[in-house]
């Protein structure tokens, strides 16, 4: 633990007389166990991680009275999961029980930095069996709260959920008020999914996911290493004030979604890399659509296969293509996992291989916009201002990019190549990791240069300016600025 932090109190909070029973997982929950399963002990599971700060808050006792409201509110909170003697995967929710909070103090200029130490450390281990599926610490400043840090269970928890927890701590320790959630609890989503409007939207989504699944194109594995040698992980991050400012000026310019724009970048790249006129990816989808999901505190996400173009006359004709696809995806992601993975099986022996989609999307910042708060509210404004930049602005903000890579001997189980936007304000944090089995050592920093330089070369450009030019020029672009990368870096791509 940093030396300017002090752990000073640890907080015992008790609650019963809650809702309790034992209930079905749900169709995204079971997803979230099976890929839990599939890592097994190698690696801490990637659970749901959470700080904020919490500005205007005096009370440390308000602050406690908060958090266990949400966790007798939510039967998520108070869950855990366990497989019965004949092989169901249940939710157990608890009446009773106590959720010990770690109090810390922290030096005022560093209430930030302390808080995402914080929370990276309450993830240092997995949950153990049976234990609440959320941990909370309070970070205070001469006494005063400044801040929590969580770790929400993946299985009872998205980023959605963490979002939804954490403004409720902050407005129930301001006072004010919170209406009851109206959102169905786990338990009532299951039973949805169990009913026959559920049973058909589950048959609706699987004849999609068939659809996807026979359209996508054989992998050939990017830049792959030999077979004997041992996989690496490999991971990239971006931080790109002009790639935020392009995503802007791009959304309004060609009248698309943030999302949209992104995703096209990401394809037109993806699909130079590889050679291919489309590009099938998992997108991870929300689920946020139906009334009754919309502020419901539990895992919701899946991934969706969707074969999206990579080439189009232009950028904006790619992103309206793009759109429309994607429109699909959100549509029929609310799906049946175990299903799914049986029309895996009867896909695969249908084209005589397996079928496998290496390439996934989350876009973490989108479906934030649901929640209207300050913050969200201050990141539109920003947008907006930087839509408004000048070309020689824009070109400009290209200087401020800043890559990270990072390689470790250890290969993720499951991962293939993971593409995620992390913040989109000021600038725009993305990641792509993978391992060394599915791209190459330098893919990921790569195609993030390329998915930067697109961006902005799209921005700059005319509207009708040739898609083809702009993708190739834009990997031409990030290879040249690491000038360790060769083009055979490229593969055949």
């Amino acid at each position: 633990m940093d030396n300017s932090m002090q752990k000073t109190a640890s907080h015992l909070l008790s609650f019963s007389g809650c809702t309790s029973g034992t209930h079905s997982l749900a169709w995204a929950q079971i997803a979230a166990v099976r890929s839990i399963e599939r890592i097994g002990g190698a690696l801490t599971p990637p659970h749901v991680r959470k700080d904020g700060p919490l500005t205007g808050v005096r009370r440390i006792e308000d602050v406690l009275s908060a958090i266990l409201k949400v966790v007798q509110r939510y039967e998520a909170l108070r869950s855990h999961w366990e497989r019965t003697g004949d092989g169901r995967l249940v939710q157990v929710v608890r009446a009773e029980g106590a959720l010990s909070i770690d109090q810390y103090e922290v030096a005022a200029d560093d209430v930030s930095g302390a808080a995402h130490t914080v929370k990276e450390r309450l993830a240092l281990e997995d949950f153990a069996p049976g234990e609440l599926p959320v941990r909370i610490a309070l970070l205070t400043v001469r006494g005063t709260p400044a801040a929590i840090a969580m770790l929400l269970h993946h299985v009872f928890a998205d980023g959605v959920a963490s979002a939804i927890v954490y403004e409720e701590i902050v407005n129930l320790s301001m006072g004010r008020t919170t209406p009851e959630p109206s959102a169905w609890q786990p338990r009532e989503i299951a039973a949805f999914e169990d009913s026959p409007l559920g049973r058909a939207q589950a048959r609706r989504a699987d004849v999609f996911l068939r659809k996807e699944l026979r359209r996508a194109p054989v992998p050939a594995p990017p830049c792959a290493i030999p077979a004997d040698r041992q996989p690496t992980f490999v991971w990239a991050q971006l931080e790109s004030p002009a790639a935020a400012a392009a995503i802007a000026g791009l959304a309004r310019g060609r009248g698309v979604s943030s999302a949209n724009v992104i995703l096209a970048a990401y394809s037109a790249v993806l699909g130079r890399w590889t050679r291919q006129p489309s590009v099938t990816f998992r997108l991870t989808v929300a689920n946020r659509a139906h009334p009754r999901t919309r502020h419901a505190v539990t895992n919701l996400f899946q991934s969706v296969p969707l074969t999206v173009p990579a080439q189009a006359d232009s950028f904006g004709d790619l992103a309206r293509d793009v759109a429309v696809t994607a429109l699909r995806g959100y549509r029929h992601a609310w799906y049946d996992h175990d299903r799914f993975m049986e029309s895996i099986s009867e896909i695969s022996a249908e084209r005589g291989h397996h079928v496998t989609v290496p390439f996934g999307v989350n876009l973490r910042v989108i479906g934030q916009s649901d929640f209207e708060g300050p913050q969200s509210l201050a990141e539109k404004r920003v947008l907006d201002t930087l839509a408004d930049l000048s070309p020689d602005d824009l070109r400009r903000l290209t200087a401020a990019s800043q890559l990270t890579e990072n390689y470790d001997s250890a290969a993720l189980p499951d991962l293939n190549v993971r593409f995620s936007v992390w913040a989109l304000a000021r600038t725009a944090v993305m990641t792509l990791m993978g391992d060394t089995t599915a791209i190459a050592r330098h893919g990921p920093g790569l195609l993030l240069s390329g998915l930067d330089a697109i961006l902005v070369r799209a921005a700059l450009a005319s509207a009708d300016a040739p898609l083809h030019q702009l993708a190739e020029q834009a990997l031409d672009q990030a290879a040249d600025k690491r000038r360790s990368l060769t083009k055979e870096s490229l593969g055949d791509g």
